[in-house]
């Protein structure tokens, strides 16, 4: 009976994973990306107090280790069903990661590899952001009549919001009542909806007093994008993050107005 579940066991452990890692061929690609954001979506807190979607930083690795390495190395042609997989598996690896350099390889592979996808190239198209010609690398923020800048900014509190969020309507309400000596210097900015143009965002004036916040993978310090999230920033980088309309975001917007009263 020992020897019998001794024997059971062995089989048990050397069983193979159910999903392959190899990175060989489109639907196990999919299928690790599927596994990501399974296992990586419950949000996370740092000791700081900073609520952190796992899945970017997941993706971000699974885009270099696995995506790029398979555009690569990949000689195979495929049929459209095949080629929509590794779509699949691409676009749902940019959500979360916002890396621009997996794009750049998927489109270096569409156009090299003989697996050509009409989808995947417009997919691209939408998401490098242009502007003026150019494509935009770094943080940048675009102003609703059209200014971009940099963003350096020494000691600014950013808001990430949108003209269609309850919660962002009422905090913005709020600080405009509650903290008169701040309100007009807050940035409310709109983390750039895949596939909006710049020249969509200044047309529509629901976003009339919104800033457009381009890269978003640039923003590295920034651990989860929900609405609103307030965001303390110094020398360009983040050093507060406090997410939603609740008690302790309002708490600290007090206490950071005070501040700046004071000094």
């Amino acid at each position: 009976m020992l020897l019998s579940g001794m024997w059971i066991s062995v089989i048990l452990i050397s069983l193979p994973p159910h999903i392959d890692t190899s990175c060989s061929a489109p639907q196990n690609i999919l299928d690790q990306a599927r596994e990501i954001d399974k296992e990586h979506s419950k949000l996370t807190t740092t000791k700081d107090g900073v609520l952190v979607d796992n899945r970017g930083p997941n993706f971000s690795r699974f885009a270099n280790d696995c995506l790029n390495d398979f555009f690569k190395r990949d000689e195979e042609k495929y049929n459209e069903k095949q080629k929509h997989l590794i779509f699949s598996a691409v676009s749902k690896t940019y959500f979360y990661s916002r890396d621009k350099n997996l794009l750049k390889e998927y489109k270096t592979y569409l156009n090299t590899s003989g697996n050509e996808y009409p989808p995947g190239k417009k997919y691209i198209q939408e998401n490098l952001v242009q502007f003026r010609g150019r494509e935009l690398t770094g943080r940048k923020i675009i102003s609703s009549d059209g200014s971009l800048t940099d963003f350096t900014e020494q000691n600014v509190i950013l808001i990430i919001s949108s003209p269609y969020c309850e919660n962002s309507k009422d905090l913005k309400q709020w600080i405009s009542r509650e903290l008169p000596n701040i309100s007009t210097n807050i940035i409310w900015a709109v983390r750039r909806p895949i596939g909006m143009s710049i020249d969509e965002f200044q047309m529509n004036r629901d976003y009339t007093n919104y800033s457009l916040l381009l890269n978003s993978s640039d923003w590295d310090d920034i651990g989860v994008w929900d609405t609103p999230t307030v965001l303390h920033v110094q020398n360009g980088k983040v050093i507060r993050q406090q997410v939603g309309n609740l008690p302790e975001t309002k708490k600290y917007l007090k206490e950071y107005e005070e501040f700046q009263v004071a000094n």
